[in-house]
């Protein structure tokens, strides 16, 4: 789903997801880049009826956004 929704988004940042995925610690910019566009993603197709109402979809991708900040200098390893 990572690289689905980033690919979709932001195609240019697939190589970071790439090294994200291999252990590579992100900056907190490339993070938040990726970020973006996770978010971008959950706006879009997370969300569904009433507005706020997140779907599985939607559930899953913020999990996402959480990991790749995990992932990243924007929290202490």
């Amino acid at each position: 789903m990572l690289r689905e929704a980033v690919g979709s988004r932001a195609p240019h940042l697939l190589a970071l997801v790439s090294d994200a995925c291999a252990g590579q610690v992100l900056t907190g910019e490339e993070a938040n880049q990726i970020r973006d566009a996770l978010g971008a993603e959950l706006a879009e197709t997370g969300v569904e009826g009433d507005p706020g109402t997140i779907n599985e979809r939607g559930r899953r991708l913020d999990d996402l956004i959480d990991a790749v900040g995990r992932a990243s200098t924007l929290f202490d390893h």
